[in-house]
């Protein structure tokens, strides 16, 4: 099995995102998007290639979350992934580095 790593930011980026469409949409809309977040995630530790390289950090990756404007950064390791930060896509990701 794959490794995960959530870093405490990562963790709170889904916190609020969850809490978000609870309040703005449904109960149910929270419940898909963490489940469409937590399966990304999942994947990306098992393929931790499938991922973009965000060109101002070679290392760091970006891949979205289907059917909801958010992306995933994170870092591959040798063993998994490490997601650094789970960012709605108007963000600009520069400037939350």
């Amino acid at each position: 099995m794959s490794r995960i790593e959530l870093s405490a930011q990562a963790s709170a980026d889904l916190l609020v995102a969850f809490a978000f469409y609870e309040e703005e949409a449904s109960l149910f809309d929270a419940q898909r998007f963490l489940f469409a977040a937590v399966s990304t995630i999942n994947t990306l530790a098992t393929f931790p290639g499938l991922g973009a390289i965000y060109e101002p950090r070679p290392r760091l990756r970006k891949w979205r979350v289907p059917q909801f404007p958010y992306q995933i950064l994170y870092l591959e390791m040798a063993d998994g992934v490490r997601v650094f930060r789970i960012v709605h896509q108007a963000r600009n990701i520069r400037e939350i580095l």
